[in-house]
């Protein structure tokens, strides 16, 4: 049995914001002799990386920590290619954890990058070179930790996204797998997340909602071009689609940045979110 690579990275654990997020995430690779995915991690691997709050990043200031905090670090993998299309999606529940597995019809993993979210609890996995995505997105009724798996919108034909949304918040691992090429992410509940002396509210500068994915992407490329670092696009039950230009730490520095944006003549509108501390998950605004 060939010997596997891991790489293990833990989120950054804010003690200020008001959306908590204690996820870490882990990447490792496998070569082609391995032909299924194990229910365990091997033990073999290296030791995680502690890279929790320190007394320096204590005393980062709170937009900064919104930032580092909301959007998290990002996983990159794989190798770019053309041709290979998304075949399945497939998800499952095992002992302790659920699984979603994203298998290609390529030999090679495409390259890619996962990150994960907070307001709501969120992933979004970004595939490049890939040619189509053919794989319906699977059920996910008897889910305990996932509320929704969705393609995302985008107009590159050779980039696909994958949207995962998290009921309550979760701590992922993403793995490659070979023969088949596959990407994996391993689910569990994060029981240990705490919010003591975080503020009451942040505030969300977000348009919509659409159930048009082409104006869902042209607000996206737009906001983009606006020098917006922190742009995504979220989903809602209703099968709408949310654009966020960002959170802010207070409403005035929200408010500023969307009369900016308004006074460019806009053909859509941009709305203000407060999101409490006690907020379940942000989808369902």
């Amino acid at each position: 049995m060939s010997k596997l690579r891991k790489y293990h990275l833990p989120i950054l654990l804010s003690i200020t914001l008001t959306c908590l997020l204690l996820a870490s995430c882990s990447f490792r690779k496998a070569n082609e002799e391995v032909e299924e995915v194990p229910e365990e991690i091997p033990e073999n691997v290296q030791e995680p990386i502690d890279i929790s709050p320190t007394a320096e990043t204590a005393n980062l200031e709170l937009a900064s920590l919104v930032d580092s905090f909301v959007y998290g670090p990002i996983l990159e993998g794989g190798i770019l290619t053309e041709g290979g299309s998304v075949q399945s999606v497939r998800m499952g529940k095992h002992n302790g954890f659920e699984r979603i597995v994203i298998e290609f019809n390529h030999e090679t993993i495409p390259k890619y990058k996962a990150s994960y979210y907070r307001c709501p609890d969120s992933a979004i996995l970004h595939m490049e070179g890939t040619g189509q995505f053919v794989a319906n997105t699977p059920e996910i009724d008897k889910s305990n930790l996932i509320e929704s798996v969705y393609p995302v919108a985008t107009f590159d034909e050779s980039t696909h996204r994958l949207g995962v949304v998290f009921k309550k918040p979760v701590t992922m691992n993403v793995f490659e797998m070979q023969n088949p090429a596959r990407i994996v992410m391993d689910i569990k509940e994060d029981i240990n997340m705490a919010k003591d002396g975080l503020p009451e509210m942040v505030y969300a500068l977000r348009s919509g909602p659409y159930d048009d994915v082409e104006i869902v992407s042209f607000v996206e490329q737009d906001l983009n071009a606006e020098n917006s670092k922190n742009v995504r696009i979220i989903y809602q039950n209703n099968k709408n689609y949310l654009v966020e230009e960002g959170i802010y730490s207070s409403k005035a520095e929200c408010e500023k940045r969307k009369k900016v944006l308004e006074n460019k003549n806009k053909n859509y509108a941009l709305y203000i979110e407060e999101i409490p501390n006690n907020v379940k998950n942000a989808q369902a605004n």
